[in-house]
């Protein structure tokens, strides 16, 4: 079994509109979505290291700090991994310093900041280990008010089947009226046209794979973007859509608007 942690509670070294979805902190995306919506399922996956844990706890970080319940069970990371990439992301500090706590004033200023803002605003976190079933988390969000629930991982969850534990939170997410997000290796993900794929594609409203074109080594096309590939979305159309990867800074953010020529000209 596993308990949650509050913020406040784990040692490790933006306001908010009235409005009924969370938001993945990326206008473009929100606008083809409609956001991350009560009673609905979100689908990240990726190659291992393209950033799926660092977007997931991006958005569980800037929810929580508008004062929304939100909950983060991780099945591979401890707590206090999942605390410094929400940390790196709103006070933008690199996460290799909060690792090894070699923080100067600024950056400990800021850390100090960002850990009282998330403990105020009830962020909570768990690790689950393999032994953890789909009953025993439902067992427990039955105590709490939850409006976001993200599961990095899942499925390192104990079931033969990940479309089995993403129906059953599909079922709890409309319950409840909360909203979703779990992430998911690519290889994981069912080929087209299998019933699997079917059966996951109705159970979650919108599935992003992200790509990093530098990921490979040796390369440098394209530096520092990321590309999220929307694979369906069963209520509206797909895209893709690039990003900003900060990867030091464990987020991803908005492309920067482009310069005009004229104006890079002047600046010369």
């Amino acid at each position: 079994m596993f308990t949650f942690r509050g913020v406040s509670e784990v040692n490790v070294a933006t306001g908010w509109a009235d409005v009924d979805f969370v938001s993945s902190g990326l206008p473009d995306l929100d606008d083809l979505s409609g956001g991350l919506r009560p009673g609905s399922v979100w689908l990240v996956t990726g190659l291992p290291g393209v950033g799926r844990s660092s977007w997931v706890t991006q958005i569980a970080a800037r929810t929580a700090a508008t004062g929304w319940p939100v909950n983060v069970l991780s099945c591979l990371d401890d707590e206090p991994a999942v605390i410094r990439r929400a940390v790196a992301g709103l006070g933008r500090v690199a996460q290799h310093r909060l690792r090894t706590g070699a923080l100067d004033a600024n950056e400990a200023a800021k850390r100090a900041d960002v850990l009282r803002r998330l403990a105020d605003a009830g962020l909570r976190v768990a690790r689950a280990r393999r032994s953890v079933t789909i009953g025993c988390i439902e067992s427990w969000l039955a105590e709490t008010t939850v409006r976001l629930l993200v599961i990095d991982d899942v499925d390192l969850l104990a079931s033969d089947h990940v479309e089995d534990v993403v129906g059953a939170l599909a079922c709890w997410s409309r319950t409840r009226s909360a909203s979703v997000l779990v992430t998911l290796p690519r290889h994981l993900i069912p080929e087209q046209s299998t019933a699997a794929r079917s059966r996951l594609s109705r159970l979650v409203e919108l599935a992003i794979e992200l790509q990093r074109p530098d990921q490979d080594a040796g390369t440098t096309e394209r530096l520092g973007e990321i590309d999220l590939r929307v694979l369906w979305h069963r209520s509206g159309p797909t895209a893709t859509l690039t990003a900003a990867f900060e990867g030091f800074y464990a987020r991803i953010v908005a492309m920067p608007p482009p310069v005009a020529a004229g104006i890079a000209a002047d600046s010369q």
